[in-house]
């Protein structure tokens, strides 16, 4: 009885030991994919060629989104918005 009960505490630390390291990858990853409002205005400016009028960061629910305008080289205003 004392095998077992010592078998299944090795088996509950591994599962809790292998939850822990799923989350905390996770969070890593989701960190390393999250990008600044300066890294979202670089983008945008290296792919439209036109000048930054505006960047804000704005909420919709629970998601945060980058709102770039931006002049284009022909003059025209475009708006973009990019999820951070």
């Amino acid at each position: 009885m004392k095998t077992i009960w010592s078998q299944t505490r090795k088996a509950g630390r591994s599962w809790l030991l292998a939850l822990c390291l799923g989350l905390s990858l996770g969070a890593m990853s989701n960190a390393a994919l999250a990008r600044t409002l300066q890294e979202a205005v670089a983008e945008v400016e290296a792919q439209t060629g036109g000048t930054i009028l505006s960047a804000e960061t704005i909420r919709v629910g629970r998601q945060v989104i980058y709102r770039i305008k931006v002049l284009t080289p022909e003059g025209r205003i475009q708006v973009f918005q990019i999820p951070a």
